[in-house]
């Protein structure tokens, strides 16, 4: 499965190679095309690898939205 056929930006992808190179953990935000929803992905380095936990942020960026109305 190529990683475009997910929805993922490049920004999300360069957040993958820079926790992954720098050690560091990281938080990116974005709309995700392929399933027309607001995901927060977070991103831990483990050894050589990523933990990844990824959660739909949809109904809170809705709210933020009528808050800014």
């Amino acid at each position: 499965m190529q990683i475009k056929s997910l929805g993922l930006t490049e920004r999300v992808e360069s957040e993958f190679q820079l926790s992954l190179t720098c050690k560091k953990s990281t938080q990116v935000q974005y709309l995700n095309a392929y399933s027309n929803s607001w995901l927060r992905i977070n991103i831990y380095p483990y050894q050589d690898h990523l933990a990844v936990f990824i959660r739909d942020i949809t109904e809170i960026k809705r709210q933020e939205r009528v808050l800014e109305l």
